[in-house]
């Protein structure tokens, strides 16, 4: 299949999944059902979203390898290519809490690596917005073409920081103070993948995670997006050449320009 087949059946996917697993939450859907391949609790409503976009990757591909957060890596009709990473329900502690920001991604590679992004999809689960990208073709969001913003100052920047207590090393509080006193909004919403969609569409300057904790999983779609939208993307260690799991984790710092991302890692280093 090229690309653009693959992104059709991305967008099926994460539309599936959105269905799935807002009927389980309706439901109930919040109780914990095991500990997914990626080490976190499962909700009913994670392996809900689950089974609906493996229902779809069955349907529509003869073979493939997933790599999914709740149920690690499998084989469908023998393997990929291509590659399908799948973060069925981003945001599941939110899910539970009723706190209103959790989404669904489904991208297509050609090799199990960041830079071998094909197509990529995101669906907003409580909107329906829905954010795609194809590699060469540009970023999307709801149809219409996007682009990163031209934001090239902190001073000047909505940016999103990821400083949850889990994965957190002593001082990194400290040591993104700066990046907070410098910017002019901080917001943390909770779903990584959509936030890295949403410096890709322009209403984010930058997602920064410096813990060291983020699962390349939950953004190995979104990242081609930015790519896609003009931004630029900074991954540590390895960068875009690094081969994505369940369990991959690194720093991450999405960007809509060059010079922003760069005065970010001065802070930083500072």
């Amino acid at each position: 299949m090229n690309p653009s087949e693959l992104l059709e059946v991305a967008v099926e996917a994460v539309k599936k999944a959105k269905e799935a697993a807002c009927e389980a939450l309706v439901k109930g859907g919040r109780a914990r059902v095991k500990v997914g391949a990626s080490g976190d609790e499962t909700l009913e409503a994670d392996e809900a979203a689950e089974e609906a976009i493996l229902e779809v990757l069955k349907a529509r591909l003869q073979g493939a390898t997933v790599i999914s957060e709740e149920l690690g890596i499998a084989d469908l009709g023998g393997g990929g290519p291509p590659y399908v990473f799948v973060d069925p329900l981003d945001g599941s502690l939110n899910a539970k809490r009723g706190y209103p920001c959790f989404s669904s991604m489904v991208a297509f590679a050609s090799k199990p690596r960041l830079i071998d992004v094909q197509a990529m999809a995101v669906v907003n689960m409580l909107t329906g917005d829905l954010y795609w990208a194809v590699k060469g073709e540009g970023a999307f969001l709801n149809g219409v073409k996007v682009s990163a913003s031209s934001c090239a100052k902190l001073s000047e920047a909505l940016v999103s920081l990821d400083f949850s207590k889990r994965n957190r090393p002593e001082g990194y509080v400290s040591k993104i103070a700066s990046i907070i006193e410098e910017a002019r909004h901080v917001r943390f919403l909770g779903s990584n993948s959509l936030e890295v969609c949403l410096v890709a569409c322009g209403a984010c300057d930058a997602f920064i995670d410096l813990r060291g904790g983020l699962r390349l999983l939950d953004v190995a779609g979104p990242l081609l997006m930015v790519r896609e939208a003009g931004g630029i993307v900074h991954v540590e260690p390895g960068g875009l050449e690094v081969e994505v799991d369940v369990k991959r984790k690194a720093s991450l710092i999405a960007a809509s320009t060059d010079k922003l991302l760069h005065e970010i890692l001065g802070l930083v280093k500072a």
